[in-house]
Formats: C-alpha cells, structure tokens, sequence
C-alpha cells in the first residue's frame, strides 16, 4: 500500500460520513415536506456544499504525486478534511427543522467562521502540500474569507442571501478552473 493510498482511505472514509449526512437530512426532510419551511440561503449552502464535496474529491487525486507524507502536510490534509465535514454537520440540520431560516440564524456565524477556517486550510494546502505559487490560488480564498468574515459580523437575511450566492459563485470558478480529470 502506497502512502498516498494510506492517507485518501482515511479521507475517503470522512468524507463519506459528510455525503451519508447530506442524503439522510435531505430523506428526513422529504418524508415531512409539509411541515419544513424553506430557506434559500440554507439551500443554496447545501448545494454548494455538495459541489465542493465533488471537486474536493477530484483534487485529492492530485495528493499521489505526493511520494513522502510528513506529519506537516498530513495534518493540513485532515485538518481540511475535519474542517469541510464539520461546515456539513452545521449547514445540514439533523432532522426535518421546521423552520429552516431560524436555524440558519442561529447557526450563521458558527458556520461562517469554521468556513472560513476550511478557507485558511485549503490555502496551506494550496502553499505547503503543492507548492503553488500562483497567486490566485490564494487571492480567490482570500476574497471569500472577506465576504465570510463581513456574515460574521452582520446578522441580517440580506448577508444571508449576498454570502450564500457569492459563495455558490466562488464553488462554480473553483471547479471551472480545476477541470479536474482522473485518468
């Protein structure tokens, strides 16, 4: 068993936990439709969410150039992994909540700032583990940290909306420049 191999197991495995929490909020929800008042803002989260777990997925492929693993880049490889499956565990209610924008109220900043520390962690992943130089691999993340660390401090439906869709938007250029391939 190659390094690499060793260490997207363990990934694989958390990441797996964060899909399995999406798909069994989302039944939960369906079985009491009527009931469930929705949020946009909570919704689109829940999208982008699922389109980061994608391309997340797809770069990890990168990580078997990789021939030697140090504790370093291994710690930032779970701290990113721990980081995006907690935003999941806060973004997805447990269960049908009732009322959904109440939720979201109450669990925004929370989410926030543990986004923006799954930001900070892909920007060291970005500097330590592949060695990018490239700027806008750190000027993207640092944009969306600014609207993030705005959401923390403002606490209205309008930020709600502006930081959800900025962020859906932000997802949508990760993946369109990645165009990740495996093969």
């Amino acid at each position: 068993m190659k390094a690499f191999e060793f260490v997207v197991v363990f990934i694989f495995i958390i990441l797996g936990m964060a899909i399995s929490e999406v798909v069994v909020s989302v039944g939960q929800w369906l079985r009491h439709l009527p009931d469930v008042t929705f949020y946009w803002p909570l919704l689109i989260w829940m999208t982008t969410g699922w389109l980061l777990t994608i391309n997340y997925f797809f770069s990890l492929y990168r990580l078997q150039k990789i021939q030697v693993w140090t504790i370093r880049n291994f710690g930032i490889i779970i701290f990113s992994t721990f980081t995006f499956v907690l935003c999941t565990y806060l973004v997805v209610p447990d269960g049908p909540q009732p009322n959904m924008p109440v939720y979201f109220r109450h669990n925004a900043q929370t989410i926030y700032i543990v986004v923006v520390a799954f930001l900070i962690s892909l920007i060291l992943e970005s500097a330590y583990i592949y060695r990018s130089r490239n700027p806008i691999n750190f000027f993207l993340p640092g944009v969306a940290i600014a609207v993030l660390t705005g959401g923390i401090w403002m606490d209205n439906t309008l930020s709600d909306y502006l930081i959800s869709i900025t962020m859906f938007a932000f997802q949508v250029v990760l993946m369109v420049r990645s165009r990740k391939v495996i093969a």
